[in-house]
């Protein structure tokens, strides 16, 4: 594709309901991290350098993301010994539904 001026990925939805339109734009951080052979996290999980973003909503987005590899912590055997790239949807890993 081409380059432009974002480094990230956006999914961006409207609703339209009695004629009022609701425009969401979620932003989609990928996360690699390490998971050792005990469970826990090996280093630093990384965002790519989005969690110091100067767009908030990409700031955000990477820290909570960051945050959610963090609390999942220790992780189950079947994960243990790998690294690991996640892509985080914020809406979708925060859903209440």
């Amino acid at each position: 594709g081409a380059v432009g001026m974002m480094d990230y990925t956006v999914r961006f939805s409207a609703t339209y309901e009695r004629d009022e339109v609701d425009f969401v734009l979620t932003v989609i951080v990928p996360v690699t991290f390490t998971v050792g052979f005990d469970g826990r996290l090996v280093g630093t999980p990384s965002a790519g350098g989005r969690e110091k973003s100067s767009n908030p909503a990409i700031s955000v987005a990477a820290r909570r993301a960051l945050d959610a590899v963090g609390q999942a912590a220790p992780y189950g055997p079947a994960y243990r010994g790998k690294p690991f790239k996640v892509i985080f949807d914020a809406k979708k890993a925060c859903a209440s539904d």
